[in-house]
C-alpha cells in the first residue's frame, strides 16, 4: 500500500490477512510491520448460527506444508475470512478437504442447497446459469460456493469442470463455526473497548455497533512497531490479547540532537490508542511497540466515515480540542496512570 501525501514507505513487508490495508498509513515509520496482516473490510457479515442446532466437530485433513502454505495465500484475499486471527484460521486451512475433479464433472449445481465452499487449486471451471455458460470461468485459481454458505439460498449456478483438476472444500459447519465465533470476539471487543474511547463519547449504542462490525484482525510479534511517533497515520487499534507499549522520543540535550526513549504507558487486553488518528491528520505522538505477540482489532479512517457520516465526526471533532494531548516538545511526563491514560492519544 503506497503511502499519501508524500509519506514515504520503507519498504518492510505486509503479510496477507486481517488488518486494512490502508494501516499502512496508520502511524508506522514505513509500511506495516512484517507481521501485520492487511485486509480491507466494509461492515460485511454473514447471517450466524448464533444458536447452532448442531454440535460442532473439528475437522483435521492432512496437508503436507505446500498445500498449507498454497490454503493461506489463496483464502488471503477473500472478505469472508478477514475476521479470524491465525488460530481460526489454522482450523479453517485444517478443515479443508482436498478432492480430485474429473473433467466434465459437476461442482455444484444450480438451485441444490449449499453445502461447500471451494478453492481451486488446479484445472479450469465453467460456470451454467439457466442452461447458459457464462464468459466467467475459473482457470487454475480463484473460489467459488461463498454466498450461498453465507446466506443460506440456493446455488445460483452451475460450476463443472472442462479441465479437470483438484479444489479445495470447506464445509458449511466449519464455515459457519468460525464465522459466529469470529463475530462473537468482534461484537464483545466493539461493546466494551469502543465505549470506553473518550472521543467515541457522543457516538450511539448503534452507532458503535456499526462501527464494531468494521473491526478487522490484526497480529503482531514480538518486537514489531505498531505505530510511529512522527509518522502520519489513520487508525485506530484496540488490543485483544498481549502486551504494547507506547514510548516517547525525548530529546537528550547533547550537542548531537539525539534522543531517549521514555516509556508513559502499558496497553493490556481491552486498551486502545491512535484514536485520534479517526479525525485528524496530525503525527503520532508515541510510538507504540508489541512486547510479545499480540492480536488486536483495527478500524480505519475510511471505514469510519464511511460507516458514521460526516455529522458524526463533526459532533466528535467539536469535542477533540478540550481533550490534553502530549506536546513533541522534549518535555517528560510521568508515566502515565491506568485512570489517567484516556487523555492522551497517540
Amino acid at each position: 500500500t503506497k503511502l499519501q501525501d508524500g509519506r514515504a514507505a520503507t519498504g518492510q513487508s505486509q503479510r496477507l490477512m486481517g488488518c486494512t490495508g490502508s494501516v499502512a498509513k496508520s502511524g508506522l515509520a514505513s509500511a506495516a510491520p512484517k507481521n501485520f496482516k492487511p485486509r480491507r473490510r466494509n461492515s460485511v457479515s454473514a447471517e450466524v448460527d448464533m444458536h447452532p442446532t448442531k454440535a460442532y466437530a473439528k475437522k483435521v485433513f492432512p496437508k503436507s506444508r505446500e498445500e498449507r502454505a498454497f490454503l493461506k495465500s489463496a483464502v488471503a484475499g477473500i472478505f469472508l475470512f478477514s475476521d479470524l486471527h491465525s488460530s481460526l484460521l489454522d482450523e479453517v486451512i485444517d478443515a479443508m478437504e482436498k478432492k480430485h475433479i474429473a473433467a466434465g464433472q459437476r461442482v455444484i449445481a444450480q438451485g441444490d442447497t449449499a453445502d461447500f465452499f471451494y478453492v481451486v487449486e488446479s484445472g479450469t471451471y465453467r460456470v451454467i446459469k439457466d442452461g447458459k455458460v457464462l464468459s466467467k470461468e475459473y482457470s487454475g485459481s480463484g473460489y467459488f460456493g461463498e454466498i450461498a454458505l453465507m446466506y443460506q439460498s440456493p446455488r445460483t449456478a452451475t460450476v463443472e469442470a472442462s479441465l479437470g483438476g483438484v479444489v479445495w472444500a470447506l464445509d458449511r459447519q466449519v464455515f459457519r463455526h468460525t464465522v459466529t465465533t469470529a463475530k462473537a470476539a468482534r461484537v464483545a471487543v466493539s461493546q466494551e473497548s469502543l465505549s470506553k474511547v473518550k472521543i467515541l463519547s457522543t457516538v450511539t449504542i448503534a452507532e458503535r455497533a456499526r462501527l464494531g462490525d468494521a473491526l478487522v484482525a490484526c497480529e503482531f510479534n514480538d518486537g514489531d512497531t505498531i505505530i510511529k511517533q512522527g509518522a502520519y497515520g489513520d487508525n485506530l487499534f484496540i488490543v485483544e490479547e498481549g502486551l504494547a507499549i507506547a514510548y516517547i522520543d525525548i530529546a537528550k540535550g547533547d550537542a548531537g540532537g539525539s534522543f531517549k526513549k521514555k516509556e508513559v504507558f502499558r496497553h493490556t487486553a481491552g486498551d486502545y490508542f491512535g484514536e485520534r488518528a479517526l479525525l485528524t491528520d496530525e503525527p503520532r505522538a508515541a510510538t507504540v511497540i508489541a512486547s510479545g505477540p499480540l492480536k488486536a482489532w483495527t478500524v480505519d479512517r475510511a471505514s469510519f466515515e464511511r460507516l458514521l457520516g460526516t455529522e458524526v465526526k463533526r459532533r466528535m471533532s467539536q469535542r477533540v480540542s478540550s481533550y490534553d494531548m502530549l506536546e513533541g516538545d522534549g518535555a517528560a511526563p510521568a508515566t502515565v496512570k491506568k485512570g489517567e491514560w484516556s487523555f492522551l492519544s497517540w
